[in-house]
């Protein structure tokens, strides 16, 4: 048992491993996008970039381009590659997809995304705001992973697509040599500080942009600090654009789906938990991951799960884990608990699955489940506070924000006669609310199908501006204060919420006071 703990212990340090697994050759055919020999990059203005620099760009990412351009980025013996690759109107909002594209030692990981035209200029979260994210990894096969994990699960997608969130600001102008030439780059800097139990990261970015780089970013670079008590560890790590061109092609097929199928999270997890762990392959035998290691044992009777976790984070008073199994059908299993020991600073968590339950050779994807601390808190109201951005809580629609309206949000519940009278009525009122400057918008909340939504809106003559959380519900809900079905809250001309939680009819009342 000690041999193993520290095993465990070492593993937890090891950030962004990969399973341990043999990919098998899928005989797969699929192309990287030949540039245009006719065609030069940086012989031409790119039609759609914004003239006006947003702020630090999130990875990779600072704007869009053109469909069909990718860029290609060199990260040591590591490339990656991005490209649009596709648009889509979802909800009469357009969005577009990126794929991602990682050859690292030979092997190559493949990410799709949705995410809207429209990048927000702060705190933006691709990862977060996608619509829709596919992988295509070692396993050699496309998965819906939507929804299915914080965002330090996605490895190295989360260096590619995320940026600083604190301290940004400009640096000087700075010259910096690529193959494709020298380019009098602008330059953000900022940090980004996360912890994972005892465990702090602080990354430092600093991120060179230039007009004629497609997706805005000619380079960017981390430093990231890593500390477990006393215990500093430091890496430096750059990538850098060298080689652009057009007629990309998806690599991920996606074009037969529906808008359900495409943002469905077929793994979604339980009810007041949250992945700590992305559900994956089951063909490894030990695993690291931020915060967490891993090593899983199968025999004839069980398969058993052992979870090494900074005994501050875990165990009593602290984060509780479950590992999770799904077989083929993608029916889920709980792991039963098999006790656990520490030593220090590490706690050590068994678990088992018995074959009677689901044979090991028939498990499919597991995972680790942590239970969502925002479970036992209350939350907070938003009166005073900044409507929040829709895009943030993953909407399935985009509504304009006119500068010279306020704003009626009702979450409500198709399925309730409460909610049903509160969105007759306010339709019923449409035309009068209107007219006083006041933009309604219904938003479904409890889980059912567009089709569904659209009929009864159809057969209600509904003609309000409607959507449904696309998600995970009760993190959505909670986020935004509701508290009961339906829920009201009437934000002012600077998007500012003036009230919340109140009855249909005392509108008039909270008009009067918020004038």
């Amino acid at each position: 048992m000690r041999r193993g703990i520290l095993i465990l212990f070492w593993l937890l340090f090891i950030s962004h491993q990969a399973a341990v697994c043999q990919a098998q050759d899928s005989g797969d055919k699929m192309k990287r996008p030949v540039a245009d020999a006719n065609m030069s990059l940086f012989s031409k203005a790119w039609l759609g970039i914004d003239d006006e620099m947003q702020t630090a760009p999130v990875g990779l990412i600072d704007r869009l381009p053109p469909d069909g351009t990718w860029a290609r980025f060199e990260q040591g013996d590591n490339y990656v590659t991005i490209a649009s690759v596709g648009k889509m109107v979802v909800a009469g909002q357009p969005y577009r997809w990126i794929e991602v594209v990682l050859e690292m030692g030979g092997q190559e990981l493949i990410w799709k995304l949705l995410i809207s035209e429209t990048l927000p200029k702060r705190s933006r979260n691709i990862l977060e705001q996608a619509l829709s994210i596919w992988h295509y990894g070692l396993q050699r096969e496309q998965r819906n992973i939507t929804g299915m994990s914080p965002a330090d699960e996605f490895g190295e997608l989360t260096f590619i697509l995320t940026g600083p969130d604190s301290e940004i600001r400009l640096l000087e102008p700075q010259t910096i040599e690529t193959k494709l030439g020298r380019f009098e780059c602008s330059g953000w800097t900022g940090r980004q500080l996360t912890r994972f139990g005892s465990i702090e990261f602080d990354a430092t970015f600093r991120q060179w942009v230039h007009e004629k780089a497609p997706f805005g970013v000619l380079r960017s670079e981390i430093e990231l600090s890593s500390k477990f008590n006393d215990n500093i560890r430091q890496t430096r790590d750059s990538i850098t654009l060298v080689e652009v061109g057009t007629g990309a092609q998806s690599r991920i097929s996606t074009a037969d789906l529906s808008i359900e199928e495409l943002t469905a999270q077929l793994l979604a997890p339980a009810a007041g938990w949250q992945w700590a762990v992305l559900p994956g392959g089951a063909g490894w035998a030990s695993m690291g991951t931020l915060g967490l290691a891993m090593a899983m044992n199968k025999n004839d009777r069980e398969l058993r799960f052992t979870l090494a976790y900074p005994s501050t984070s875990g165990g009593p008073g602290g984060v509780q884990y479950r590992p999770v199994a799904f077989d083929g059908n993608l029916r889920r299993y709980e792991l039963g608990s098999r006790g656990g020991a520490g030593s220090g600073m590490v706690g050590l968590a068994v678990f088992a699955l018995d074959r009677d339950v689901l044979p090991a050779d028939q498990v499919k994807y597991i995972g680790v489940e942590k239970l969502d601390q925002q479970a036992d808190k209350e939350p907070v109201s938003l009166t005073g506070t900044l409507l929040p951005d829709f895009l943030n809580v993953g909407f399935n629609f985009v509504p304009e924000r006119p500068d010279d309206k306020a704003f009626l949000i009702c979450f409500f519940d198709m399925n309730q006669r409460p909610s049903r009278n509160c969105i007759t009525e306010l339709n019923g009122k449409a035309k009068q609310l209107k007219e006083m400057g006041l933009a309604v918008i219904g938003i479904q909340a409890s889980k059912v199908s567009e089709d569904e939504l659209d009929r009864w809106i159809q057969q209600g003559s509904i003609h309000l501006p409607m959507g449904m959380i696309k998600g995970n519900i009760e993190r959505t809900l909670f986020s935004w204060n509701v508290r009961s079905l339906p829920w009201l809250i009437l934000a002012d001309r600077s998007q500012i919420v003036r009230a919340e939680g109140f009855a249909l009819a005392e509108l008039d009342e909270k008009l009067k006071a918020n004038k």
